[in-house]
């Protein structure tokens, strides 16, 4: 009963705030270039961040210049710190926070952070002026105008629709009314997210797919199969069972997983229990994620020390739904952000 009260006063201050918005009671700030917002309804991993990396690559590939601009969740930096110019980045994991780190390392682009992502937005137009500014994370930080709004749901947003603390949502599904480009990330049932969207939202699909596994010292790439059954996974993101899934997907079968909280930062005595437990089974391998990764370069002389190679899988986000649709439309909208909000026309481009 008590999850369910707090969750019923989590939603009236939710829909209160989302109403001042609705209502223009707060002022939006507004920089001078299309700004894409990549988010979600809940807590936990939904893949935005490699979702943003991708949107980030068709956009380089389509000789359009992004800036991407997020929190910076659980850095040691305070207030605003430009991570990255496109060539050169200024900063680490702690400060930079994980996953805009990963970003700036994966990106040729201006990386912006700051508590405040509207501030960050004019800092990176100011700066970089962009052709575009995507926001990682960006459907409840509304104080900042966005051309287009971009949710990921995966299958348990759409099946356990509950608000925190009950559930993992940070809003409910009704919000969805705000989107302009669904994504599905899961296969499931799509009714009771599709009765809340818009007529002109468009929606995709997409799975991830694993790229090549590498060693994390000299990043050669080697047969999954030589760590398939000879190593010990291990990873501190949000959604263990995806990382699972992506060493299924590669063939690889690990026989221990450490499972350590999102955006963990690895301690001595972290790096001593996985080497423990990698010699407890003889595995000559330690597999975890690019996210992870990003953490433990210092760490790798150690790993080798003990005759244990430290293994990076990668993992990237495909659309396999949808895609000419949502590339024509985000096309449009950068070429023409006047027409953004999800106006489609009847080629399907907003």
């Amino acid at each position: 009963m008590l999850p369910t009260f707090i969750s019923g006063v989590f939603k009236y201050f939710v829909e209160r705030n989302n109403a001042k918005f609705d209502k223009e009671e707060i002022a939006l700030t507004k920089v001078a270039c299309p700004v894409i917002s990549v988010g979600n309804l809940s807590v936990g991993g939904t893949g935005k961040t490699p979702f943003v990396i991708m949107l980030a690559k068709f956009l380089l590939d389509s000789g359009i210049k992004p800036a991407i601009i997020g929190k910076g969740y659980k850095r040691k930096s305070k207030g605003e710190l430009i991570i990255s110019d496109g060539n050169t980045i200024f900063s680490d994991y702690q400060n930079a926070g994980d996953e805009m780190y990963l970003v700036a390392k994966s990106l040729a682009v201006p990386v912006v952070v700051h508590n405040e992502k509207y501030l960050a937005a004019q800092t990176a137009f100011e700066n970089f002026k962009p052709d575009c500014i995507i926001i990682d994370d960006g459907f409840q930080h509304r104080r900042l105008h966005r051309d287009i709004d971009i949710v990921l749901i995966d299958k348990d947003t759409a099946e356990r629709p509950f608000l925190i603390p009950k559930g993992r949502l940070r809003e409910p599904l009704s919000s969805l009314q705000r989107a302009d480009v669904v994504v599905y990330t899961d296969v499931f049932d799509t009714s009771q997210i599709t009765k809340h969207l818009k007529d002109s939202c468009i929606s995709i699909r997409t799975i991830s797919k694993t790229g090549d596994v590498y060693s994390l010292k000299d990043k050669s790439t080697f047969n999954p199969g030589e760590a398939d059954n000879n190593c010990i996974a291990f990873c501190g993101i949000a959604n263990p069972a995806r990382f699972n899934a992506a060493l299924f997907k590669a063939g690889i079968n690990p026989k221990d997983t450490i499972c350590f909280n999102d955006h963990h930062n690895y301690s001595q005595k972290d790096i001593s229990k996985i080497i423990n437990v990698c010699k407890k089974y003889s595995a000559a391998y330690a597999v975890t994620t690019e996210k992870d990764a990003v953490k433990l370069s210092l760490a790798s002389e150690q790993f080798e020390a003990n005759n244990i190679q430290l293994a990076v899988l990668p993992v990237y986000t495909k659309i396999i739904e949808g895609e000419k649709d949502f590339c024509d439309y985000i096309l449009s909208c950068i070429s023409h952000p006047e027409l953004g909000s999800g106006s489609l026309d009847s080629q399907g481009r907003c």
